[in-house]
Parts: C-alpha cells; structure tokens; sequence
C-alpha cells in the first residue's frame, strides 16, 4: 500500500494483489473485507495480517491471510520487505488473530 498517500484496503487492491501471485478473482464481489476499514498509511501496520475470504465458483468460501506492506514510488524510501510467512501472524484486527493462527497451522499441515 502506498507510504505517502491515503487509503483504505478495497477489494480490488486484494484482487491486485492476488494477481501479481498469478491468482485470478475475476469479481470484486468474490472477495469479502473485515467489517473494521483498515486505512493508513500507518507504519504501526507493517507487516501485520488480516483475513479476507474469496468465493470460489460462487459456492466455497475460503479465508485468505493478507500481509500489509508500504511502498513507496521512491527507493530511496522503500521499507524492506519481511519474511511474513516464516513466523507468527501478527494481526491487525485482535477478532482475526485466533483464524489466523489456524489457517497458518492448516497451511503448515
């Protein structure tokens, strides 16, 4: 997410970010957000995660473990990115951390 201009997470940046993994949501309305907006830019959520869900086929609901990470246009003021995935999931929304402790140990598995 941008570290110098406003925001709040919408389900097109989820379906963005996705692509860039070579996974395709073809609707933003396959992807399902947290009630609570997470907006920034806010370095206090850095590298911490949250859950979305996407439906597949209109019928399986499945939770999705989001990282935030800022970027920034300029090099110079790139934060570097963190290895998320080898530790625990620190969550942005306290409600999330239990589901995304089990879908870390589930991926583990």
């Amino acid at each position: 997410m941008n570290k110098n201009e406003p925001w709040t997470i919408e389900p097109w940046h989820i379906r963005v970010s996705l692509r860039k993994m070579n996974v395709h949501v073809l609707s933003d309305d396959a992807i399902e957000l947290p009630e609570q907006p997470i907006s920034g830019p806010d370095l206090t959520l850095e590298g911490k995660s949250f859950v979305v869900y996407i439906t597949i086929n209109k019928k399986e609901r499945v939770a999705v473990e989001c990282n935030l990470h800022h970027w920034s246009t300029k090099v110079a003021d790139r934060l570097p990115h963190t290895q998320f995935f080898t530790r625990s999931p620190v969550s942005i929304l306290p409600e999330q951390a239990e589901l995304l402790m089990s879908i870390r140990d589930n991926k583990n598995k």
